[in-house]
């Protein structure tokens, strides 16, 4: 049965692969790739808005897991970073930005295969 879980989990991931396109854009010439890269920020802000949610709906439902915690506060941070080199254009800002987002895919792969390694 889909729910708002699965439906806000699919949708942060798929917020974060679009975001994620921004890192690929000199190496893929592409028009269509050049244009999502361009929103990378909306979708990055799309998908922390879908974890908040998602969140919310963990806990309310007594179902808050750390490893959950753990991808939301990845994600923030990578915002977080990326913000503050766009406001202040402090190079370590950038770097700390350009590595939690694979951090955050790592995060949120091994969080997945955690909690639902019990059901295999």
């Amino acid at each position: 049965m889909i729910t708002i879980y699965s439906i806000t989990g699919s949708l942060i991931v798929l917020f974060f692969l679009l975001a994620s396109l921004n890192g690929f854009k000199k190496y893929v010439k592409s028009p269509v790739i050049n244009a999502i890269a361009k929103q990378h920020r909306i979708f990055g802000m799309l998908a922390t808005l879908a974890a908040f949610i998602h969140m919310g709906y963990s806990v309310s439902q007594g179902q808050l897991r750390p490893t959950g915690a753990i991808t939301l506060l990845a994600l923030l941070s990578t915002g977080l970073f990326g913000a503050l080199y766009a406001i202040k254009k402090k190079p370590l800002m950038y770097k700390a930005h350009r590595v939690m987002g694979p951090e955050k895919f790592c995060f949120n792969y091994c969080s997945y295969n955690i909690e639902f390694k019990h059901l295999t």
